[in-house]
């Protein structure tokens, strides 16, 4: 980095002054290069925290973006062209009003250089150096002190041109505040985590014990290649327990070792949308979830009110985790985000499935069912609702490392003995992965009532009519998309 020079007895100029600030902002903008590209572009801080009611709260952060050194005079120094990649600052907290809920907002930055600090100056007369004037030719007008590099934070559904994506943020209707699901990474967004962070080492781990939960291959071989350690191999044609290579291109290898990378950014996904990695990421970590289903719920008997009926509880979806490499499989990706099924006073509905592009698919959970009428005398078993399996087309540069079908939704159980029929016992929602099942309500004198699942996934429980009320279903819990990617 260059450095002025200046020696004693020396009268240094404002120029030598200046000078000494542009090379500091070059030597700072050529370290930002090495770490972004000299073209590229990158962002860390801007942590997004719910505020109070429907706002949130942007922390303090750094933006590098390309420019030049100075696209106008600085002071006396004429304006430079010369390309750099500069530093934009975000330097105190900025609480943000989302409009209103039942949209989706994006939080942006907007890198500026603005002169600021505007002061009237003391200066002298050149001519009688003793007379002292206020401002620039005892004009008494004030001039700016700082030339700062700043970022504005902003909010809208579309990014404005010359500003950065940062957060996405998806209000419910109905929403009265703002929580933690609702954030997520906004598509473009060239966020980095902090410099402790970006030399971490990513290495997938594998699990062989859930191998038999491999949905797309629930009857075929994996095996381990003993001539390359850590390489694992799966049978798409048969279920023999030979060598890798023995049947040669009907073996495909399933667990590669994943290489060392930093984390750049984490996407979560609640809607089916069109994902583009960043053009930075060279693989990517995903887990996701299908939908769960809905309960049974259940309709009043009207013949008597020693005749009831109960329902099952929801199924949850099929779970994955596994990595893709970018070299080896390229986006964009068509990403399909199953829906909770939807609560009713009948059989429930199933949850709806989950898939990352044509690659992986989490089915969603079945419905839960009902156990029909029962009448004094007689017990009954509702069937269990069946959790959702995972597929995959197994290639070159997709690597699973778990997939695990949903839990199942437990069936409902009704005893009578007698003239009378015994309290019915619908089940709660199963929990998921990622959510947790729709537990029972009150009970009444006529029904048992039942919520919905929450979080992802999950299945909603079931309800009771003991012949004198109808029951609604709550509704099975949505799935989800969670892309992480790395360099």
């Amino acid at each position: 980095m260059d450095r002025k020079i200046i020696y004693p007895a020396q009268i240094p100029l404002v120029e030598d002054q200046l000078q000494a600030a542009r090379f500091s902002q070059i030597g700072i903008g050529r370290i930002a290069g090495a770490l972004y590209g000299e073209g590229g572009s990158g962002a860390s801080g801007f942590i997004c925290t719910p505020g109070a009611g429907l706002a949130v709260t942007i922390a303090p952060g750094e933006m590098i973006m390309p420019g030049v050194i100075d696209a106008s005079s600085y002071g006396v120094l004429p304006a430079s062209s010369s390309s750099l990649p500069r530093q934009f600052i975000l330097t105190d907290p900025v609480n943000l009003s989302i409009p209103s809920a039942g949209a989706t907002y994006i939080v942006y930055g907007t890198p500026t250089t603005i002169d600021t600090d505007n002061i009237v100056l003391p200066y002298f007369n050149s001519a009688n150096p003793s007379q002292t004037y206020a401002g620039s030719g005892n004009s008494g007008a004030s001039q700016p002190t700082i030339r700062a590099d700043v970022v504005t934070i902003g909010i809208g559904s579309v990014t404005p041109s010359g500003s950065v994506p940062l957060w996405s943020i998806t209000v419910p209707s109905g929403a009265s505040s703002i929580t933690a699901p609702m954030i997520s990474n906004a598509t473009g967004a060239p966020l980095y985590p902090s410099l402790d962070k970006l030399a971490s080492r990513i290495v997938a781990p594998f699990n062989l014990a859930l191998a038999s939960a491999f949905g797309g291959y629930p009857s075929k071989s994996i095996v381990a290649d003993t001539s390359n350690l850590g390489v694992y191999w799966v049978s798409t044609a048969d279920n023999n327990l030979t060598t890798p290579g023995a049947s040669g291109a009907s073996w495909q290898n399933l667990f590669a070792p994943v290489a060392a990378g930093r984390l750049l950014v984490r996407n979560f996904f609640t809607a089916s949308t069109t994902y583009t990695p960043s053009a930075a990421a060279r693989q990517l970590f995903i887990r996701m979830i299908g939908g769960g289903a809905s309960g049974s719920g259940a309709v009043a008997n009207a013949s008597g009110s020693n005749n009831c009926n109960c329902g099952g509880a929801g199924a949850c979806g099929g779970y994955a985790e596994f990595w893709i490499s970018l070299a080896l499989i390229a986006g964009p990706f068509q990403l399909t985000v199953g829906q909770g099924g939807a609560g009713s006073t009948s059989s429930g509905a199933s949850g709806g499935a989950t898939s990352f592009g044509n690659l992986v698919t989490c089915q969603g959970g079945g419905p839960g069912q009902s156990s029909g009428f029962i009448v004094p005398g007689r017990s009954n078993f509702g069937s269990q609702s069946a959790g959702g399996m995972v597929t995959f087309n197994a290639q070159t540069g997709l690597y699973m490392y778990l997939a695990v079908t949903g839990q199942n939704g437990a069936g409902s159980f009704v005893s009578s003995s007698g003239s009378s029929v015994g309290q019915p016992l619908p089940p709660i929602g199963p929990q998921s992965q990622m959510g947790t099942g729709g537990p029972n309500g009150a009970t009444t004198d006529s029904n048992i009532t039942c919520s919905s699942a929450s979080g992802y996934g999950a299945g909603s429980g079931a309800g009771a009519s003991l012949g004198g009320g109808t029951v609604t279903a709550g509704n099975g819990g949505n799935g989800a998309i969670e892309v992480v990617e790395y360099t």
